[in-house]
């Protein structure tokens, strides 16, 4: 999948590919829509990941929950 638009949060603006939030308090909760685009998969599923980042030095204890990946069915021709 490509990413063609976002919505982010709190009525930020989408910098895609990404949505600059500020400070996010632990167990915080944001929300990004994604829209995206199926290029070619071969198959039919599609999969598309994102990731959370900060470029401040953070003490992160969970590593693993850094980012997540979706899997959509297609459906019908291309």
């Amino acid at each position: 999948m490509c990413p063609t638009a976002e919505i982010c949060d709190f009525g930020i603006y989408p910098d895609t590919p990404s949505c600059e939030y500020t400070d996010i308090a632990v167990g915080q909760t944001v929300t990004t829509k994604v829209v995206a685009e199926i290029v070619s998969t071969g198959g039919k599923t599609a999969n598309l990941t994102a990731c959370v980042s900060s470029p401040d030095t953070i003490n992160d204890p969970n590593l693993a929950n850094d980012c997540e990946t979706a899997t959509v069915k297609i459906v019908g021709k291309r």
